[in-house]
Parts: C-alpha cells; structure tokens; sequence
C-alpha cells in the first residue's frame, strides 16, 4: 500500500479522472508506519486538466484529535474493578499509539 500521505497529494487519482466526480468517497488502503489502515477520502474538485484532489474525510481523518484518556485507578473499588481500569487503559494506550502513528503520518483524527 502507498503512504497515506501519498494518497492524500493533489494529483494521486488523476489516472482516475473519468470515474471521479467532486464528493465521491474513496476507500483507500495505505500504509501507516509499516501497517496497513483504512482511509476514507472525499474527492474535493475534479478539474477537466490539473490535478485532483482528494480530503480525509471529516470525522475520520481530519482535524486534532486528544489521547483517550485513561482510567483511574484508584477509583476501582475492589481487585475486579482494578482489572478493568487496567485493561480499559492498555486498550487506551494501543488506541493513542495507533494516533501517534496517524499523525506522525500526517494524519490527524477528527473531534
């Protein structure tokens, strides 16, 4: 797969002028730090010559995106309860590691 921020450069679709028009969504497998990913892309202006361009799809890929925050611990009240502040945050972490690697991409997540 290309890097996302290859797919998201004016001109990546231009081969795909005749099948795109302005508001289309793409679908896109890309390549985020060595792992493939889904991107939803808008298709922004199909201009008769110049190039195409294409938007990460708001909501999805755009905008500023916060870490998910974590669970306190101390909040759980028995052994249980600390289990699962435990494995909500590891899940946290893996979350924001995949946003990490988004916007270190290029790529930020949308409120």
């Amino acid at each position: 797969a290309d890097a996302a921020a290859s797919v998201l450069t004016a001109g990546y679709f231009n081969d795909s002028r005749a099948q795109l028009v302005k508001d289309d969504v793409i679908f896109a497998i890309v390549d985020i730090n060595a792992s493939s990913a889904l991107l939803q892309l808008i298709v922004t202006a199909v201009p008769a010559t110049g190039n195409v361009t294409v938007a990460a799809a708001e909501g999805a890929l755009v905008g500023g995106q916060a870490n998910i925050p974590t669970v306190p611990t101390n909040l759980a009240n028995d052994a249980n309860g600390t289990a699962i502040a435990a494995a909500v945050n590891g899940n946290a972490a893996a979350i924001n590691a995949i946003i990490a690697a988004l916007e270190a991409s290029g790529i930020t997540l949308g409120s």
